[in-house]
């Protein structure tokens, strides 16, 4: 998916880090090494408290949201069952199930009508 305005680099990092993950793994497989690209979507953690965020993703639905130790605990599992690729959470699912089917304007418009409401004014 494509992303809003201000994660310029965010999108392209996490895009390429995931590829770099399932390429790595595939060159490390064969000698009994297993790569995870793991995409937590939305963790409580003290991040939001450190960018001064936390009263506006407080305002998201409990529902959508996983802990660090959940993560962890997934992201462990599944580098031990050989995934190589974890997306965590009912709501991240869903968003990255739908996003592939999303035309990229159509997501843009979306996330940024909504990004705008967690960002900071420049």
């Amino acid at each position: 998916m494509p992303p809003t305005a201000g994660h310029t680099l965010y999108g392209a990092t996490k895009a390429w880090l995931i590829r770099f993950s399932e390429t790595l793994d595939q060159e490390s497989r064969p000698r009994g090494v297993y790569v995870t690209a793991l995409c937590p979507g939305m963790t409580y953690t003290e991040f939001h408290d450190v960018n001064g965020m936390r009263e506006k993703v407080n305002k998201l639905p409990k529902g959508i949201w996983l802990t660090s130790a959940d993560v962890a605990r997934l992201g462990v599992d599944a580098v031990e069952s050989g995934r190589t690729r974890l997306v965590t959470g009912r709501a991240n699912k869903l968003i990255a199930g739908l996003s592939k089917y999303l035309p990229d304007r159509l997501a843009r418009a979306l996330l940024a009508s909504k990004s705008k409401d967690f960002r900071d004014a420049d």
